[in-house]
Formats: structure tokens, C-alpha cells, sequence
């Protein structure tokens, strides 16, 4: 649940703050997910620029690469590629042994519930 979490709520942050600084983002996502290890980001960020052949090196070009990326694009284009780059820093910051279509199915979920608010309200938000 974790990983879905951090993996919906860090590209919902990076596309609420396109034109903000990448240590801008970072505090929000410190504030966000205090316990998130940055160099566990760091990897996963780069992880997901070399998926979409942005090349970068450090974290801060990758969450500027990623900006740039999304915002790059129409609105159509633009919902399915946060919801393909949210797929992908979920799925690496899941366990190993996770299965990846069992992650896929959530992760859509996972977003709408949290992060846009588009499902209703339940009982099992503590799980």
C-alpha cells in the first residue's frame, strides 16, 4: 500500500508544482512523506527517467526532466502518461516480490481514491 501510495502521491505532487524548483518539490514531498529515504528516491527517480529516455544523473535533473516532460503534453496525453509514470515509481518502490499486474490494477485506484478524490469515501483507508 506504501509503494502505491508514494509512487500516486509523488507524481501528484510533481503535477500540481510543474513550474516549481526541484528542491521546491522536494520539501513537499519530505513534507508529504516524511519517512521516504531521499537516496531511495533518487534511484527510483532516475529509474523512471531512463523508462521514458530522459537522461539524467542527479535527482533534481530528474524531477525536472519529468516536469518537463508532462508538461509537454495535452491534457488527454498528459493524464495517461502521470498515470503510466505513477505506475512506474510505485512499481520500483514496491518489495521484490511483488506481482506487477496485481500493482497495475491498484495503482488506478490507489490514485483516484487519494490523490483526486474521484472515489468515494470507505472504511478501509487505515489498512
Amino acid at each position: 500500500k506504501q509503494a502505491l501510495q508514494n509512487g500516486a502521491g509523488i507524481v501528484d505532487i510533481i503535477n500540481d508544482n510543474l513550474g516549481k524548483a526541484p528542491a521546491e518539490i522536494r520539501a513537499l514531498l519530505k513534507e508529504k512523506f516524511p519517512g521516504l529515504d531521499e537516496a531511495k528516491l533518487e534511484n527510483v527517480v532516475k529509474q523512471v527517467c531512463e523508462m521514458f529516455n530522459l537522461p539524467v544523473t542527479t535527482l533534481d535533473e530528474g524531477i525536472t526532466a519529468i516536469q518537463a516532460h508532462i508538461d509537454k503534453f495535452d491534457e488527454a496525453k498528459w493524464a495517461v502518461l502521470s498515470h503510466s509514470i505513477a505506475s512506474a515509481f510505485s512499481i520500483l518502490f514496491a518489495p521484490p516480490e511483488t506481482k506487477v499486474k496485481v500493482f497495475v490494477s491498484l495503482i488506478e485506484y490507489v490514485y483516484q481514491r487519494w490523490f483526486k478524490k474521484a472515489l468515494p469515501d470507505t472504511d478501509d483507508d487505515n489498512d
